[in-house]
């Protein structure tokens, strides 16, 4: 469908994020853009064009982001899937679900989940959640493998059209055929770390978005919060002073440090709570 990633149809957005929702743009530091189409959407966005404007200024998706998958034809078996528990296993070729850099080869420590709201397969997200956050402006592959199950102990079916393209079918959609050439080159880097494309169930990338945006938005708040601090600087007001230090009880007006309800450690000398007023940037507007 128009707007809808082509390999996995029974869901549009998904994979998610992927290269398929981005554009190449030479003027940012990653060479993409972020492209949502509105179709891609979530049902309940109501203003279309806001929300796109938001998130298509970016140069790629978030380095904490989690990436969405869809295998609507069976129940998954949640126990095939790299456990939160078991963080290294996840980082070995034999992982159902591997999120690997492309340019250094690295696999991140991973763990993925089935959505629990599911009522049926065609409804069951398979969320895959990386648990380091990744480097900025770096392209990245998710990668599920034929270790991945479905509860009844198969192996879940590749989508059509990714199958044909990891096994060398020629299609009759031109946009299917347009992302032959990039895909041979993501199996062929994942044959070299040690994922032959016949245990491949199904794959895509993403690129994260440059240091450069994250802070973007952010550098300009913290110049003008610095500029007003060093001008007037912020009224506080000490609350409470604990010390293990008798001195200190005399001089400062410190209670015992034993009469507040967390001890102080051996390697703390006094703790002062209190309040500070500071420039905000949170309002009504």
């Amino acid at each position: 469908a128009q707007g809808c990633h082509p390999l996995a149809p029974s869901t549009c957005a998904y994979p998610f994020p992927s290269m398929f929702h981005l554009r190449e743009d030479n003027s940012s530091p990653t060479g993409y853009r972020v492209a949502l189409s509105a179709e891609a959407l979530p049902s309940g966005v109501t203003k279309t064009e806001e929300f796109l404007a938001h998130f298509n200024v970016a140069d790629g998706f978030s380095v904490s982001t989690p990436w969405l998958m869809i295998f609507p034809d069976k129940e998954l078996d949640s126990r095939s899937l790299p456990s939160v528990m078991n963080l290294a296993a996840s980082i070995e070729p034999s992982s159902s679900v591997q999120v690997i850099d492309r340019e250094t080869g690295e696999r991140f420590p991973t763990w993925a989940e089935l959505d629990f709201r599911a009522e049926s397969p065609e409804e069951q997200t398979l969320i895959i959640r990386p648990m380091v956050g990744l480097p900025f402006g770096r392209r990245v592959a998710v990668v599920i493998t034929d270790n991945l199950r479905n509860a009844d102990g198969s192996t879940p079916l590749t989508p059509t059209a990714f199958g044909a393209l990891r096994d060398g079918l020629t299609t009759d959609s031109e946009t299917i055929e347009a992302m032959r050439d990039e895909y041979e080159e993501l199996f062929q880097f994942l044959s070299e770390h040690d994922l032959p494309r016949e245990r491949i169930l199904f794959a895509w990338e993403s690129v994260t978005f440059s240091d450069e945006f994250a802070l973007s938005r952010l550098q300009p708040l913290v110049e003008v919060a610095h500029a007003q601090v060093v001008a007037t600087p912020p009224d506080f007001v000490i609350d409470e002073c604990f010390s293990n230090d008798e001195d200190d009880q005399l001089a400062h007006g410190c209670a015992p440090a034993e009469s507040d309800d967390t001890p102080l450690s051996p390697f703390t000398w006094r703790r002062l709570r209190g309040h500070v007023t500071l420039p905000s940037f949170i309002s009504s507007d």
